[in-house]
Parts: C-alpha cells; structure tokens; sequence
C-alpha cells in the first residue's frame, strides 16, 4: 500500500522516496523546526509499502517540547519506526575549526572554537530530557564541550539516577 504522497508505480519509488524526505518546511518563518516531520512520515509511508529496508531511531531537533508535552517520550513507536531521543548541538566541528578547545587552533592563536550552549543551557536542557524519560543526544567535537557535556550527564544521573540511561 502507497502512501498518501505517491502516485507513481512502485517502480518510481526511490524518486519519490528522495523527494519526500528533503526538507519541506510547513511554516516559512520555522524552515527547520519540521524537518524532521517529513522524514518521519516518509518512513512510516515507506514501512507501509513494504519498501522499508532499515530501522529508524529519530533523534528529534525541533519539536522537542511538543511532544514532550504529548506524552511521547524515547521508545514511541514499534519495531521499525521508533523516537530515540532529543538532539542537541554544543559546539562546532572539527572539519571547520570550530569546535571548541582548551587550546587555540595551530596558526591561529586566539581561537579556540564556538560554543553555541552555555553550561548552564546543557544543564537545563539534559534535567528536563531525562526527568522526561527522553534519551540526550549531544553534538560535542571538542574537549572542552566534551567536559560540558559528561558534567550535564553526571549531575543529572547523581540526581535522578536512571538503571536504562543511555546518553549518545
């Protein structure tokens, strides 16, 4: 069975599979905050066509706290659609030189990367993820993000210790 947004032979599904999960914003103002609404659904449409040759874990950016407030939580879903957790991103990348570090990047000694998270923010965002039974995945390249971030896993797990915890 097709999904509602195919309406070619089967034969086509691969190009209609492409152009379902680039991203397809519903409001322009938000052009990321939905992105991965359409993937999501690309998979279940894809699952119930019989074409779904891989598992799904979602790790969510945008929608977070709606569907937290829902009730939906890491595990929601079945066998091959299912949410994993909340994503987050501290620092830069390494391929870039902004990732953020004890020491300045060689060549360039007043740079030592970006943080786009405060220590405090990371706090904050890992407490209400995990005392929301949602899994934290956080984007850290560099030491010092690094640091930051296993410091927001231990606080939280010395708080509210957890037996199934599983930070990414």
């Amino acid at each position: 069975m097709a999904g509602p947004w195919q309406d070619t032979e089967f034969g086509e599904f691969a190009q209609s599979w492409r152009k379902r999960v680039r991203w397809k914003p519903s409001r322009p103002s938000h052009p990321r905050r939905w992105c991965w609404r359409g993937r999501l659904v690309a998979y279940q449409d894809a699952r119930a066509a019989g074409e779904l040759r891989h598992r799904v874990y979602a790790m969510v950016r945008g929608p977070y706290e709606q569907l937290r407030d829902a009730g939906v939580y890491t595990g929601f879903g079945d066998e091959w659609v299912r949410i994993g957790g909340v994503k987050y991103g501290a620092d830069g990348s390494a391929s870039e030189r902004t990732m953020r570090m004890s020491t300045p990047f060689e060549g360039r000694p007043d740079d030592y990367g970006i943080l786009t998270m405060s220590q405090e923010e990371i706090h904050e965002v890992v407490e209400d993820a995990h005392r929301h039974s949602w899994q934290v995945g956080i984007h850290a390249n560099g030491d010092v993000t690094i640091d930051m971030v296993l410091n927001a896993y231990e606080r939280v797990l010395a708080r509210w210790p957890h037996p199934d915890c599983a930070f990414r």
